[in-house]
């Protein structure tokens, strides 16, 4: 390897330090590694972590190996500087070679470079729309804690218990499993007679299913887009919003109240908009490295 160094055929004596030796320090824009507001620069290590590994210093070599630690702080390197004499070119590496073509385009979908779409949401711009379905999803959510059940029920399910009223208690024969279809004698029964019921039956069935559990609609997510419409949020940042309004900022007293609950909604949904990723945003290389 010296050799070769030293003849000028291939590498340098940096490459060489770095092989035989240890890597040494590490910069991101000419400072050490950054901490994040946890006062981390990776999680593994302990918050203002004042040991020189922590800060980015490498005290590993390439020829018995690096740690994790280390080999995610070359590729902040290798990200920052793309191309540099660390001897590990991260930017050829085979993980980055897929995802970081994947781009944010202004609907905010994640496409690649052939435009192909791999998550999308409709971008509808009616706010009355919105606060429309919002209502709809808090409405059921309401009922369904009412009901304080979670009990799966369905056409077919209405149809066994009225099967199971007429007959009455089942013996223990009609409860072995069938090892060739997995399935008791009773629910293989009860199977056969629902696909035997015309349709005028069936639709009876899913009319009384209709009439006690209502259609669960949509999340207002996967109808309208976040990235452009105030007021697009989860369910369970909503059900927070209408918490901490009801149980908290409610019960104050009037000249502590300065906001009324569309503000505190809209203030909330603002800063719910500002989280999302902006279009152009190289997430497939942020996220392969």
């Amino acid at each position: 390897m010296r050799l070769m160094v030293d003849s000028g055929a291939k590498g340098s004596k940096v490459n060489m330090n770095q092989m035989a030796s240890l890597f040494g320090p590490t910069a991101l824009d000419g400072k050490r590694m950054p901490l994040s507001l946890a006062g981390k620069s990776l999680p593994s290590f302990l918050p203002y972590d004042m040991n020189p590994r922590a800060g980015g210093y490498i005290s590993t070599r390439f020829m018995t190996g690096i740690d994790p630690q280390s080999y995610f702080f070359l590729c902040i390197v290798g990200r920052d500087f793309e191309y540099g004499e660390d001897g590990l070119d991260v930017t050829k590496a085979p993980f980055l070679k897929s995802p970081k073509i994947l781009d944010v385009v202004v609907d905010n979908c994640v496409r690649q470079l052939h435009d192909s779409q791999l998550q999308a949401a409709q971008d509808k711009l009616n706010n009355a729309n919105i606060s429309k379905h919002r209502k709809k999803v808090r409405k059921y959510l309401k009922k369904q804690r009412k009901l304080g059940t979670r009990r799966r029920c369905s056409a077919f399910t209405i149809f066994c218990e009225d099967q199971e009223n007429c007959t009455g208690q089942h013996d223990a024969k009609a409860s072995t499993i069938n090892s060739d279809t997995g399935r008791s004698r009773r629910a293989q029964t009860l199977l056969n007679k629902w696909n035997e019921l015309d349709q005028d039956s069936k639709l009876e069935y899913e009319n009384r299913y209709r009439a006690v559990v209502p259609v669960r609609p949509d999340p207002v997510l996967s109808r309208y887009c976040g990235h452009s419409n105030v007021g697009v949020m989860s369910e369970v940042l909503d059900d927070f919003v209408e918490s901490y309004y009801n149980q908290q900022y409610a019960k104050r007293d009037a000249h502590h109240k300065k906001y009324d609950r569309q503000t505190i909604e809209t203030t909330v949904a603002i800063k719910a908009r500002s989280a999302h990723v902006d279009p152009g945003e190289a997430v497939g290389a942020i996220c392969a490295q």
